[in-house]
């Protein structure tokens, strides 16, 4: 579905372009949020991003996974953003509470609070990665496209992250987790 949307906003299809925007609206604003950005800064991003879709339709490419490029372009995009605004600081531990996550029906709500705890410790781009991977459900190559780094480099932080996670707390706890996220 969004390939064919892509080969049509190639083609200066409006339409496409609106539904495009419509349906990946909500997931890059809740993307840049995470990244810690505000939501009127991601918004602005994001509106930027798709008239420059609608300006570049020429010339973006053929073939390419539509959210991973969406998402590394509002990536980019914000952290340029902020350079220009000169209000350009590294990703912090400023706001963690967006890296809170929010469970509906648990039985372990205890064990899953203690989750949340130890996930807003992690570094940044631990939490990034662990946000890609199992609430995006994106790929090892697809993150490390997003984040300009190598897979192998994605794998490395996921796997510290996951010792980090570890130490503090059991594996049946961190499993029932990555199993709620998934599901």
């Amino acid at each position: 579905m969004e390939q064919r949307l892509w080969n049509l906003i190639r083609q200066n299809d409006k339409e496409a372009l609106k539904s495009l925007f419509d349906q990946q609206y909500d997931t890059l604003l809740s993307y840049g949020i995470r990244l810690n950005f505000s939501p009127s800064e991601v918004e602005d991003v994001i509106q930027d991003l798709f008239i420059s879709l609608h300006d570049r339709n020429k010339s973006l490419p053929k073939e390419v996974n539509v959210q991973a490029y969406l998402f590394s372009a509002i990536r980019f995009s914000l952290f340029n953003h902020r350079k220009k605004t000169r209000r350009f600081s590294s990703l912090s531990d400023q706001d963690d509470a967006i890296f809170l996550l929010e469970f509906d029906d648990i039985d372990a709500d205890m064990s899953m609070e203690n989750v949340q705890k130890k996930l807003t410790q992690l570094p940044t781009r631990q939490k990034e990665a662990i946000y890609l991977k199992y609430y995006q459900n994106m790929s090892i190559n697809e993150i490390g496209s997003i984040m300009s780094i190598a897979p192998q480099s994605v794998s490395n932080l996921l796997h510290k992250a996951y010792v980090l996670l570890r130490n503090d707390l059991s594996k049946q706890t961190i499993l029932q987790f990555i199993w709620k996220l998934q599901s």
